[in-house]
């Protein structure tokens, strides 16, 4: 009976830190994807800025 309840015990924690790493990757990736989200927009509003700033020296002269 001591034995089962040692295997149990070991199967219960490797389920355990299966479940904790999975929940890391999880969090790495989703930090990871929102990065990148959050750069292609800055980098999309820098261009539509560079672009405006053209229009306006083209316009004015400035």
């Amino acid at each position: 009976m001591e034995e089962a309840m040692n295997g149990f015990r070991m199967k219960n924690s490797t389920l355990i830190g299966t479940l904790a790493l999975l929940l890391c990757l999880g969090v790495i990736v989703g930090g990871v994807w929102v990065y990148q989200e959050s750069f292609v927009d800055f980098e999309h509003a820098k261009a539509v800025e560079g672009r405006a700033a053209l229009q306006s020296e083209d316009m004015y002269g400035v």
